[in-house]
């Protein structure tokens, strides 16, 4: 896993499920649902093109399944309550849920002359 630090809002309200669809040589999709009234409709488990409804072989609250696996997935696991303003920010800037790198993300770099492109020249149309 590539994300050193979990960080997630206390409260939200994302479900996460294991559903089986029959007939596909016991393949199981994890699907990430948002309120609870959403992870009980059976509409969410249903292939669009065979018609079959899948089985629901795991059901949880996303922040129940990462208290118990985030070890597991080798990560620590920060919960944030929206109480503070920091935490009202982070819960309407990030949804709730954000994660950090174990690893440097690599950035390319370039060289981009806007003047060429036709673009505007960063020096002479600045305001």
């Amino acid at each position: 896993m590539c994300i050193r630090d979990r960080v997630v809002w206390e409260g939200n309200d994302y479900a996460r499920l294991r559903v089986r669809m029959p007939g596909l040589s016991e393949a199981e999709n994890v699907i990430y649902l948002r309120g609870g009234a959403s992870a009980l409709c059976a509409r969410n488990y249903k292939d669009t093109k065979s018609g079959a409804e899948g089985e629901v072989v795991e059901s949880a609250s996303l922040n129940d399944w990462l208290l118990e696996n985030h070890k597991r997935l080798g990560m620590e696991l920060q919960l944030v309550s929206d109480k503070s303003q920091e935490g009202f920010q982070f819960v309407k800037g990030f949804g709730g849920c954000a994660g950090f790198l174990k690893y440097a993300a690599p950035v390319l770099e370039t060289t981009f002359n806007a003047k060429d492109e036709g673009g505007f020249d960063l020096e002479a149309d600045f305001i």
